[in-house]
């Protein structure tokens, strides 16, 4: 892999970074775009001011993203099926249709859970059914 941390300048970023594209590096080109925006950044800015920082760090997640796309590298991106299932979880609780039920801290939920798991014998009490088997086992022993 190419060593970034040589580069000091954008200008000489630029410099490997049209060669990288002429040759198709992408792994070479990705890294000194990373370091084309770090360099850019100090030269231009603060490089403690978090709006700049996250700025070029976003710049290069969507430079990699669209890298990744433009060589049909699927990796990051969600399948139709997986889109429409997502959105079918999601749409009704952004249409508000989805009640939000309040339940104090450390409780198993709210009361109105318990009817999720009703047909397959509630939801599972670790401490409950632990200390069942724990009793069930003492007995087999004596």
């Amino acid at each position: 892999m190419y060593d970034v941390s040589k580069l000091r300048s954008p200008a000489e970023c630029r410099t490997v970074l049209e060669r990288a594209r002429k040759q198709g590096l992408t792994d070479v080109y990705n890294a000194v775009f990373r370091r084309f925006c770090e360099l850019a950044g100090k030269e231009n800015e603060d490089p403690t001011d978090p709006l700049v920082r996250d700025f070029f760090e976003t710049l290069a997640a969507y430079e990699q993203l669209l890298t990744d796309a433009m060589n049909g590298d699927a990796m990051l991106f969600m399948r139709d099926d997986q889109d429409e299932t997502a959105w079918s979880v999601i749409a009704p609780i952004l249409d508000n249709d989805t009640p939000v039920h309040q339940y104090d801290p450390g409780t198993w939920g709210p009361e109105q859970a318990g009817r999720l798991t009703a047909d397959v014998g509630g939801w599972l009490d670790l401490e409950r059914d632990h200390s069942k088997r724990i009793a069930a086992t003492r007995r087999k022993k004596s």
